[in-house]
């Protein structure tokens, strides 16, 4: 993910960019939202 950001940024492409990293951030989130969730619902056998 940095490469590529570094490389839009060197282009000049800084919205670009900008948006490329809020993205990759707003699915990182979404991604441990969810893992949460879905151990959350397991339930332990004892």
């Amino acid at each position: 993910m940095q490469v590529e950001i570094l490389k839009m940024i060197s282009a000049g492409a800084w919205g670009l960019a900008a948006g490329y990293a809020a993205a990759s951030i707003a699915a990182g989130y979404a991604a441990i939202h969810l893992a949460t969730a879905l151990v959350r619902r397991v339930r332990v056998r004892r």
